[in-house]
């Protein structure tokens, strides 16, 4: 498979563990923890690309980090990858049978490719696996979304009551409820991400693009540029210039019809 996904660790055994890449001259060596731990960071500043880049690099060291392998498959969906996310999900799972959170990419997979039955079942898998985790309860919120909102907000507490939730899983639930078309249910989500990390760009410019979604320009407007304050190369300034020139769109458009009544 060309591109990216040519790159992808899925094919080695679980026993080969090599604990370094070679570095290249004058480069420091670095661990696949630190490699995860990087990938972790530019995950919440919402730079999928090299986030992938970084997980598929820190399982280049080691294929028994689970948490690399589920962050692998969770940039593909964010970069809308979604088949490929589902196939080295897939793929995942063989490696590791069994595992709720692997098990619950494979449905936050199908749900995005809207196999809906297969993604309920999926879900109800990794639920019932062992132990537990934030990520499985909010890809069992974002499937209940659009059928029963009530089980999902259900759902999404349960996510943000495990150990260690806090700012960024807000954050990923508000952009779950944004792709299902939900800004309602995710205006309380990103606004407690901003009031947990105001000195943070990220939870500012989600919650502008949840503002945006409501039709509140004026607010999603100072929320991307306290965002852009913050972080001025961030992607906020897209944001800004597209709200923007969609505001004096608009204004043209209410302008013509005030003038020629259409």
């Amino acid at each position: 498979m060309a591109g990216r996904f040519s790159n992808l660790e899925v094919t080695q055994s679980r026993e080969d563990t090599s604990p370094v890449v070679k570095p290249a001259a004058g480069e420091p060596v670095r661990y696949a923890a630190d490699f995860l731990r990087r990938a972790e960071d530019l995950y919440e500043n919402g730079e999928f690309e090299p986030a992938l880049q970084h997980y598929t690099r820190a399982l280049g060291q080691d294929r028994t980090l689970v948490a690399a392998w589920v962050g692998q498959v969770r940039m593909l969906l964010e970069l809308g990858e979604c088949i490929e996310a589902r196939m080295w999900g897939e793929k995942a799972c063989e490696l590791f049978r069994g595992n709720g959170d692997l098990t619950a990419t494979r449905a936050h997979a199908c749900q995005r490719l809207r196999d809906f039955g297969r993604a309920v079942a999926l879900s109800d898998a990794s639920i019932s696996a062992p132990g537990s985790s934030s990520y499985r309860w909010i890809v069992r919120g974002e499937v209940m979304l659009a059928e029963n909102p009530r089980l999902a907000s259900d759902c999404f507490r349960r996510a943000l009551s495990e150990p260690g939730a806090g700012w960024f899983e807000r954050v990923t639930i508000a952009r779950c409820s944004l792709y299902q078309q939900q800004p309602t249910t995710a205006v309380e989500h990103a606004t407690e991400a901003v009031g947990l990390r105001p000195g943070h760009h990220y939870p500012w410019f989600i919650l502008g693009q949840v503002q945006q979604a409501l039709g509140l320009s004026r607010q999603a407007y100072a929320s991307y540029q306290r965002s852009l304050q913050i972080h001025p190369r961030g992607p906020a300034s897209l944001a800004l210039r597209a709200l923007s020139s969609r505001s004096l769109g608009q204004r043209l458009q209410d302008t013509f019809r005030r003038l020629f009544g259409s």
